[in-house]
C-alpha cells in the first residue's frame, strides 16, 4: 500500500468516527422517551396502590423498587455516554499555516526548505488524522457499550412493567373469579 493509499485510508477512519459520534449523539431520544415511559406505567401502577398493603401489593412494591434501581442504572448509563468525552480533531487551516511557516523557519538554510515544509506538515496532518481517529474510535466504543447497556436496562424495566400490570390486573380480580373464569372461558373453548 502506497503512502498517499494510507494517508486517505487515515482521512477516511478519522471521517467515520466522526459521523459515528454523531449518530451516537442523535440515539438518545428513544431512550429517554422509553424512560419517560416506563416512569409513568409504575408511577400509575404505584398510585393505585392502597393502605394496609395485601401481600399482592408487597409484590408489587417489590417489583416497583427493582424496577427504579434499574431506571435509575439506565438513566446514569444515558448521562455517562454523552458526559466527559474529549474528541480530538485535525488541526484547523490555520494551525496548519503556522505549522507550515514554523518547519519554513527551522529549515531556512536548507536549499529545498518549502519540499521539507510542506511534506513535515503534511506528515503532521495525517499524524494528526490517525491518532484523532484512534482516540475517536476509543471513545464512541466506550459511548456504544453504554449505551446498550441502557438499552438493556430499559428491556429489562419493559418485563417488570409487564409483571407489575400482571399483578395489578390480578388484584382487581378475586381468585375465585379467575378460576371461574379460566375455566368458564378458557377450557371450554379447548374442549370445543
Amino acid at each position: 500500500m502506497s503512502i498517499d493509499a494510507l494517508n486517505l485510508e487515515y482521512k477516511e477512519l478519522y471521517q467515520a468516527e466522526l459521523e459515528h459520534r454523531s449518530k451516537l449523539d442523535g440515539a438518545i431520544g428513544f431512550p429517554v422517551s422509553l424512560i419517560t415511559a416506563f416512569s409513568g406505567i409504575i408511577y400509575f401502577f404505584i398510585s393505585k396502590l392502597t393502605q394496609p398493603f395485601s401481600t399482592m401489593e408487597i409484590c408489587q412494591l417489590a417489583l416497583f423498587g427493582i424496577a427504579t434501581v434499574v431506571i435509575l442504572r439506565a438513566i446514569f448509563c444515558l448521562i455517562r455516554s454523552f458526559h466527559n468525552y474529549q474528541y480530538q480533531y485535525v488541526p484547523s487551516a490555520t494551525d496548519l499555516d503556522i505549522y507550515h511557516k514554523q518547519k519554513l523557519e527551522f529549515h531556512s538554510a536548507d536549499p529545498d526548505k518549502e519540499n521539507i515544509a510542506k511534506n513535515a506538515t503534511m506528515d503532521h496532518l495525517y499524524d494528526s488524522f490517525l491518532s484523532s481517529a484512534g482516540v475517536n474510535a476509543k471513545h464512541n466504543m466506550q459511548r456504544s457499550e453504554l449505551l446498550f447497556q441502557s438499552k438493556r436496562n430499559i428491556i429489562f424495566v419493559l418485563f417488570l412493567c409487564m409483571a407489575l400490570g400482571f399483578l395489578h390486573l390480578i388484584s382487581f380480580v378475586s381468585f375465585d373469579q379467575f378460576v371461574q373464569y379460566f375455566e368458564t372461558h378458557v377450557l371450554c373453548k379447548e374442549i370445543v
